[in-house]
């Protein structure tokens, strides 16, 4: 490459890294949030002592959140023997990985495609998109960031192997594959997303036609297309170990219990809405929000009709463009094939939609308007060229300025929920988290004002039945938390924590036969669920002095 050429891709590379950086600078005054950044840095006591024997044999090991992420755990453990509880070194971590994440994009693009100046434009956008602010500024999130950081360099190194085979290349894109599946499963898909590529720029799959017609089944099974599909063997093989290991883990801590209760029709609604959903944010990134609803939430039938006609418009469009814009095909199905593990028909958890499902599936997004935009300037006049080359820095900039505003709604928990509380007036799950942000500072009136609010919203919520009786116990009204302890158990019975207020609050109106009963079931729970510390006190509960 001559060095003029290296020159300027150095520059756009650093023009990339800093404008990003400069745009998530902001981050460095936000805190840690009671949002699971507890469970991964703040109260995760082998974290929290940095890079130990212990610790590494934990992060391969023990669960976090229901899932075993080494890699990221491994980071957590990194800045805590750099930068003890610090948020702000934490934070800054997060935006330099991302901003980095954005570089590579650039010259992964450049090298892929030889286009300059679309390339910078697409790493813009994805460096500066407000949609992707909760995966960078929340710092639970640091395994989106850091997948993404392995799954480009695998996707850089797979296109270095193709130009030059060399075995060492082609183990080089295994254990970068591996990498960014030991830190998050984002890119779980990613032996398909090296297909498209293979389409699209590379152009080593041939379109097989038949009658005139592209036969997809004939061309990913034609002959000389059918050794790239065995060439992504062994990184399907990884995907395979990734997604067993995930459902597994997942499955023996009940966080499958949601979509075991969910019906396959109500999953298809999701799916069809999610697709809708992230399409319109990402063109409209406003009123984002992190929690936006729950997975058990109804999704309207107009939203699960207009989402599967995108979807099946899209989808006809992109392959049946795919001779003379290869850039829609590949750019569709990049955005729909990451996602489609997140997208619903799958869910696992509470949470059914979340920015950061967008962070890997917004390239294609972002290809398929970059590339398109270009195909239609080459068609326009040089006044039209010259007005969206004048607009499209004032895209950016109202990027910027998007990102920059939700930033600050990651300064606090308190910031963090009552943004995503403001948003939508009927989030049950955000006001429940709400009140019990108020309820840790000390306002239970406010708290308990929440907590009453969520039970209208959702009557069949266990933990905001549960928090009510906790608050008014605080306040000295036990015979009014009785009630709500009650309900609680018979929500969720199978909680050993719900029995054992539930007890507190009979013994404390005297009613100690029906109080052993709930003590005794909360101490077996206790056992069976290995919470020691928890048996000891209901133990101690049972059997206090004068009773024994």
């Amino acid at each position: 490459m001559p060095q003029k050429d290296s020159s300027r891709l150095a520059a756009a590379f650093l023009l990339v890294v800093v404008l990003t950086l400069i745009v998530y600078s902001s981050v460095r005054h936000c805190d840690f949030v009671d949002f699971d950044d507890g469970v991964y840095v703040t109260k995760n006591e082998w974290v929290q002592k940095g890079l130990t024997a212990d610790g590494m044999r934990k992060a391969f090991t023990k669960p976090v959140s229901a899932l075993v992420y080494p890699l990221t755990m491994l980071s957590h453990m990194l800045d805590c023997e750099l930068f003890g509880r610090n948020p702000s070194a934490h934070h800054m971590v997060n935006a330099a990985i991302h901003a980095l994440n954005a570089g590579i994009l650039f010259l992964l693009l450049k090298s892929l495609t030889r286009q300059f100046w679309p390339s910078l434009a697409a790493a813009l956008i994805f460096g500066i998109h407000p949609l992707n602010v909760e995966a960078v500024a929340w710092i639970s999130q640091r395994k989106s960031v850091l997948s993404m950081l392995f799954g480009l360099l695998t996707i850089a190194v797979y296109v270095r192997y193709v130009r030059r085979r060399s075995l060492a290349g082609y183990i080089a894109v295994i254990m970068l594959f591996a990498f960014s599946l030991l830190s998050k499963a984002t890119f779980v898909v990613l032996p398909c997303v090296l297909l498209l590529l293979d389409f699209w720029p590379l152009n080593r799959l041939v379109l097989q036609k038949e009658d005139g017609k592209t036969g997809w089944g004939r061309t990913l099974f034609a002959g000389e297309n059918r050794s790239l599909l065995c060439e992504k063997l062994p990184l399907l093989a990884l995907s395979a170990a990734s997604s067993a290991l995930t459902l597994s883990t997942q499955g023996s801590s009940g966080a499958m219990g949601t979509l075991v209760s969910m019906s396959l029709p109500a999953r298809f609604a999701m799916t069809c809405s999610s697709y809708l959903f992230y399409v319109v944010k990402f063109v409209a990134p406003f009123r984002l929000s992190a929690v936006y609803s729950p997975s058990g939430a109804p999704i309207p039938a107009w939203e699960t009709a207009l989402g599967f006609l995108v979807l099946l418009a899209a989808t006809d469009w992109a392959l049946r463009t795919a001779e003379t814009r290869p850039c829609v095909t590949v750019g569709w199905f990049w955005f729909a094939g990451v996602l489609f593990p997140v997208s619903g028909l799958f869910q696992t958890g509470m949470v059914a939609r979340a920015d950061r499902f967008a962070y890997a599936p917004m390239i294609g997004l972002i290809i398929m308007l970059v590339w398109g935009v270009q195909e239609l300037l080459r068609r326009c006049g040089q006044r039209v060229r010259q007005v969206v080359y004048v607009f499209f820095p004032l895209v950016l900039i109202g990027l910027a300025i998007a990102s920059t505003h939700q930033i600050g709604t990651w300064r606090d928990s308190m910031s963090l929920f009552s943004h995503a509380s403001a948003l939508n007036d009927n989030n049950d799950v955000a006001q429940c988290i709400l009140g019990e942000m108020l309820g840790k500072r000390g306002r239970h009136a406010e708290a308990l004002q929440a907590f009453k609010k969520v039970i209208q919203i959702n009557p069949q919520s266990a933990v905001a039945h549960y928090n009510a009786g906790a608050v008014l116990t605080h306040l000295g009204n036990t015979d009014e938390a009785l009630p709500f302890f009650a309900k609680a158990v018979e929500l969720e019975p199978d909680s050993d924590l719900y029995h054992y207020n539930l007890g507190l609050a009979l013994q404390a109106q005297g009613l100690h036969q029906e109080a052993d009963t709930h003590l005794k079931e909360g101490l077996r729970l206790a056992n069976a669920q290995g919470h020691t510390d928890l048996a000891k006190e209901i133990q101690a509960t049972m059997y206090p002095p004068g009773r024994q």
